[in-house]
């Protein structure tokens, strides 16, 4: 029914998702909401463009999570279109994540530094500032709004992925 689809997110069973359940292009934003486990490409398209998986990000970088948002976004940057279809195609098991170690200061540190890595300094605050207020419910039985944001912002100031980056082109 996407014959123009190179990249297509479904539904995952034990994901909760907030885009509405219908099919839709997937444009920036909305990428920023998608999980690799939901994800299917056409490699041919993938490959043309040179878009890899950047591996200064996601579980064992040390830069926590963010990998397949990046992915995503070098995706459309390239021409490459997105949809997100509400066809269930496999179930997540939510046992311990390998990265994930709950809401605390080290989490939204590395949520700065991926967003300022993948957004650009105005956007990732805009983006930080959103994120802040949209998912306090989930974190606030750990850490304040005030501390999160405070460790966001330390993260998006060190620009650690970045600078990762261009050490690596200098060894």
């Amino acid at each position: 029914r996407l014959p123009d689809a190179d990249i297509i997110a479904f539904d995952i069973e034990n994901k909760v998702t907030r885009l509405k359940p219908r099919p839709q292009k997937v444009g920036r934003l909305k990428s920023l909401r998608l999980s690799s486990c939901q994800l299917a490409f056409r490699r041919r398209a993938v490959l043309e463009k040179g878009i890899r998986f950047d591996v200064l990000m996601g579980a064992g970088s040390g830069n926590g999570c963010g990998e397949e948002n990046k992915f995503l976004l070098d995706c459309l940057r390239a021409g490459l279109r997105i949809y997100y279809v509400p066809i269930q195609i496999a179930a997540l098991d939510t046992k311990a994540s390998t990265w994930f170690a709950g809401f605390d200061a080290l989490f939204f540190y590395q949520r700065g530094a991926a967003t300022r890595y993948m957004l650009g300094l105005w956007t990732a605050a805009a983006y930080g500032i959103y994120y802040i207020i949209a998912k306090r419910n989930l974190y606030r039985s750990t850490i304040s709004s005030r501390e999160a944001l405070r460790a966001l912002v330390m993260g998006m100031r060190d620009n650690r992925i970045y600078r990762q980056k261009c050490k690596g082109k200098h060894d």
